[in-house]
């Protein structure tokens, strides 16, 4: 006997097409990825502008000339380095909503951690626009036409002191944020390298304040101007700069996460499915809490009015149902 093909109906059903569900944690880190990447950019080009402005400021001490072509280039580096800046701030800003988005995607720890990096994110710009209405609040100060010289000095240290005291604070809510984001998504190792990237991130982001304010605080009797004050500060810019050396190593880490979550290693966890609860009739008039009584059996045939058992279900006479 050929055994028959299941059918329709009885059992079997045709294989359906399975589509992998788009992880927002994925798109999120392809986003800060290329983010760290023209960040790197733009502090490099952060640290041209800082070996410039220190070569002019040199070379302009006890002079009246400046260098015309040396400023042109110092404005095209600033200019362009903003440029790419405010483009890797988009990028990162995507990232930073994809990655909160799907932040339940690898589990509480991962989802944690995230909400931490947010908080962390929005402490950073807060204090960031604070700083800047209060930078604007002490340049206006000491650009005012009646401040005298000693004042302006005055104005223009307090100015360095309390900017390189907020950026401290700015860029350790930012280096955590960075770790945090991905810290449950990396092995040992590149937890390691996370911390590192962040310790070295915050050394030279003090080592480059306390360079700043070192010089506007030092001995002035040899500048003749204010711009040249802002020329040499640009010292503790060159420390700063060198930060791109801690990004390097955030982006190590970052695409040892991407490629973990992109080739599988990493496995989403399952996302919840939706329980089907008893919902109970609502109670009335012909709720019954059992079966239904069964119906009386009559005791004629309803077709030929011959006699019948009770119980029965067919007549005996002609084969009715009853």
């Amino acid at each position: 006997m050929v055994a028959q093909p299941p059918m329709p109906g009885m059992g079997y059903q045709q294989p359906q097409p399975y589509y992998q569900r788009e992880l927002e944690t994925l798109k999120g880190l392809k986003h800060i990825n290329w983010g760290i990447i023209l960040h790197i950019v733009a502090t490099l080009l952060l640290l041209l502008t800082a070996l410039v402005a220190i070569t002019v400021a040199i070379s302009a001490i006890g002079t009246s000339d400046p260098d015309l072509g040396a400023l042109v280039a110092v404005g095209a580096l600033v200019c362009g380095g903003g440029l790419i800046g405010l483009v890797a701030i988009i990028l990162w800003l995507l990232g930073i909503y994809e990655m909160h988005k799907g932040k339940d995607e690898f589990g509480s720890e991962h989802s944690t951690n995230v909400s931490r990096a947010v908080i962390l994110i929005i402490l950073f710009v807060v204090l960031t626009v604070i700083s800047f209405f209060v930078t604007l609040v002490l340049a206006l100060s000491w650009i005012s036409l009646t401040a005298t010289p000693s004042d302006i000095i005055e104005s223009l240290r307090l100015t360095i002191l309390v900017g390189g005291i907020i950026g401290i604070v700015t860029t350790a809510m930012l280096g955590l944020a960075i770790v945090y984001l991905i810290l449950s998504l990396c092995d040992e190792k590149y937890k390691k390298i996370l911390w590192a990237a962040f310790a070295i991130y915050m050394i030279l982001t003090v080592v480059g304040t306390a360079i700043s304010i070192a010089v506007i605080y030092g001995d002035l009797s040899s500048i003749t101007n204010v711009d040249d004050i802002t020329n040499l500060s640009s010292a503790g810019d060159l420390a700063q700069g060198m930060s791109f050396i801690a990004f390097i190593l955030f982006l190590l880490a970052y695409r040892h996460a991407y490629n973990r979550v992109r080739i599988g290693e990493l496995q989403p966890a399952p996302m919840p499915q939706p329980q089907m609860g008893y919902m109970p009739p609502p109670p009335g008039p012909y709720y019954q809490a059992g079966p239904p009584p069964a119906a009386p059996t009559p005791n004629v045939c309803p077709m030929c009015n011959s006699p019948v058992v009770p119980g029965e279900t067919f007549c005996a006479n002609c084969g009715a149902r009853l």
